[in-house]
């Protein structure tokens, strides 16, 4: 079994390491863009959440699509640093920072912009999960698990037909 930083990753089909990505640098487009919209209000609560918000889709953007950040300084080495992270990492991180704007200010913006940002950390811990228990259920060399298996197995009794 590897037990190395990366075992989680490993089992993760490459489709969905790409989905991941990509709800990732979308939620980090639509956070940023309500987060902007949540900031046009009279409550100073508001505005608070509002930049929160704009403050988590910049760090989902860097995190996710550090393409689109290449021209900032000290960007890519964070990135990469967060990129090495478990799976499980990431999606505490963002399940727990998405959050917050909720619990500041319950609107349409700031649940459909954080909820997204939770979307993307429960992908993230659908990947940390990884295919648990399929090649512990595959062993050919459980023997009392074949050995009951077989044992189990009563002979069916045929009759003739017709008697």
């Amino acid at each position: 079994m590897n037990q190395g930083k990366d075992a989680g990753k490993d089992e993760v089909a490459w489709w969905f390491k790409i989905l991941g990505r990509c709800v990732g640098a979308i939620a980090a487009l639509v956070c940023m863009g309500m987060g902007i919209w949540e900031c046009i209000t009279v409550h100073p609560i508001c505005i608070v959440a509002g930049v929160l918000m704009v403050c988590l889709g910049f760090l989902t953007m860097v995190l996710e699509a550090p393409l689109c950040c290449q021209f900032f300084d000290g960007l890519d080495r964070l990135a990469t640093w967060i990129g090495n992270l478990k799976y499980i990492y990431k999606a505490i991180l963002y399940c727990v920072l998405s959050i917050f704007p909720m619990m500041l200010c319950f609107g349409m913006t700031t649940v459909f912009g954080g909820g997204l940002i939770f979307v993307t950390g429960a992908i993230y811990g659908v990947m940390a999960l990884g295919k648990k228990g399929g090649q512990q259920a595959r062993r050919p060399d459980d023997v009392e698990m074949n050995q009951r298996l077989t044992e189990s197995e009563a002979p069916v009794a045929t009759t003739p037909e017709g008697t």
